[in-house]
């Protein structure tokens, strides 16, 4: 998801050359959230994304998401797959559900 976010940031895909692009691709960093990710670098604007807060290092927005996909009815295997995919690294249905305990009613 960071990738394609960096791309559309871009417009323009890795070693790509076009009229539109606004900038170059400057590596990646970590950033620690639950799992730590590898986020986009730019030479000369700053790389924003949807996730998290640029300088953020909490994870309160992801566990929100999982927190709200549980309170809507998802399974904790169904939110661990969801994770996965967006992260590109799981976390365990049993961390899911310990992070949710405080939101059954």
């Amino acid at each position: 998801m960071l990738k394609a976010e960096s791309t559309e940031q871009l417009k323009a895909e890795p070693y790509e050359r076009t009229e539109e692009r606004t900038d170059s691709r400057n590596g990646s960093r970590e950033r620690d959230l639950v799992q730590r990710l590898k986020v986009p670098g730019h030479r000369n604007q700053p790389f924003k994304t949807m996730i998290f807060d640029n300088y953020s290092r909490s994870e309160s927005a992801l566990i929100a998401g999982m927190a709200e996909m549980v309170v809507c009815g998802v399974s904790t295997r169904k939110v661990s797959n969801v994770v996965e995919k967006l992260c590109g690294t799981g976390i365990s249905k049993s961390a899911v559900s310990d992070l949710c305990t405080g939101l059954r009613l």
